[in-house]
């Protein structure tokens, strides 16, 4: 009598997804995040006290350098703050809470 293996194909159930990163400070009021070549806004929030905020951007964004992240202050007390050409993280979105 032969036996046969009869193997399963196993789906294994990864979200992959690009994330941005912001740490603020009390100074910060407002966040933009953007594609810094076509100037598109993807979040543009009002940031309240100092805290990390987590914010999804498109998967492309995770294999280049064209993301633009500024800190704007409402009041124009303190001037404004750009970071250019960031890389956003690949995340599974199945195992890291992007609420917090």
């Amino acid at each position: 009598m032969t036996n046969f293996l009869h193997p399963k194909a196993i789906r294994l159930a990864f979200n992959y997804q690009a994330m941005v990163e912001v740490t603020g400070d009390d100074a910060a009021e407002r966040v933009v995040i953007m594609d810094r070549s076509s100037l598109e806004v993807f979040h543009n929030f009002v940031f309240q006290g100092s805290r990390t905020f987590k914010a999804i951007v498109p998967l492309r964004y995770a294999t280049s350098h064209e993301l633009l992240v500024g800190v704007l202050d409402d009041n124009r007390m303190f001037n404004t703050e750009f970071v250019d050409g960031l890389e956003a993280d690949l995340i599974d979105s199945n195992l890291v809470n992007v609420s917090v």
